[in-house]
């Protein structure tokens, strides 16, 4: 049996919701900075960057819109990354943010693949990223930078998202992610949704911070290795 349908199609409705509510926030605040420049008759790197992302949301929203009828035709995760970070660069370009990334997905000519497609995986990112751009352009001091470190084995994927950003308090730890999120003004609802579908997916997600320093997130998803490349 192929393990790329061990998902219900229950599972699959609720793995494509809790997606498409990750990228619409993105996508409502990338279209409100191209509106408001509009309105105030402004142009220039801000509203292209902004222009740019919405767009790649758009081909991201829609693609999970399909994803329940097309589940088992995208799951290059090495792709997800890269459209991920794609997002994201001309915002990080305008902000002066260097964000890189440390692939190790291919090992020899095998591909790590998974049982499931590549959104879930590039909503959890934009999540992500976004929040470390947040944490990034909050900065007191410095060049501002994000570092993505992928590594995968035989039967996981492991992807660490890591900023320099202003970091949280030990308070503000305790309650991101949760439902009690209001608390911080709204702040951890993309950590809430990305901890929901990483938890659809049977992988796991852990977080650490410190004031002033930055934060670090941890995704772990089960995956197998395609060798037949290989072969």
């Amino acid at each position: 049996m192929n393990e790329r349908f061990l998902y219900s199609t229950d599972q699959r409705i609720a793995l494509q919701w809790a997606a498409a509510r990750a990228v619409h926030h993105e996508f409502a605040n990338a279209i409100q900075v191209v509106l408001s420049h509009a309105q105030l008759g402004r142009a220039g790197d801000p509203v292209v960057a902004a222009s740019v992302q919405a767009s790649a949301l758009a081909n991201l929203t829609a693609r999970i819109a399909c994803g329940v009828q097309h589940w088992a035709e995208d799951s290059d995760l090495q792709l997800a990354v890269k459209h991920s970070v794609e997002v994201f660069a001309p915002l990080c370009n305008t902000r002066d943010i260097d964000v890189c990334v440390e692939p190790e997905i291919m090992r020899g000519e095998g591909q790590a693949h998974s049982p499931f497609p590549s959104w879930p995986v590039e909503a959890i990112l934009v999540c992500l990223i976004s929040n470390s751009l947040k944490a990034v352009s909050r900065r007191t001091s410095g060049p501002g930078k994000i570092l993505l470190r992928v590594q995968s084995t035989d039967s996981r994927l492991r992807i660490q998202v890591e900023d320099n950003g202003c970091g949280m308090t030990h308070r503000e730890l305790r309650w991101v992610g949760k439902e009690g999120r209001s608390r911080l003004g709204g702040r951890g609802l993309g950590l809430a949704i990305s901890r929901d579908i990483t938890r659809q997916l049977g992988g796991m997600i852990g977080l650490s911070s410190d004031v002033n320093e930055g934060t670090r997130v941890d995704l772990v998803l089960p995956v197998s290795l395609d060798v037949r490349a290989a072969s």
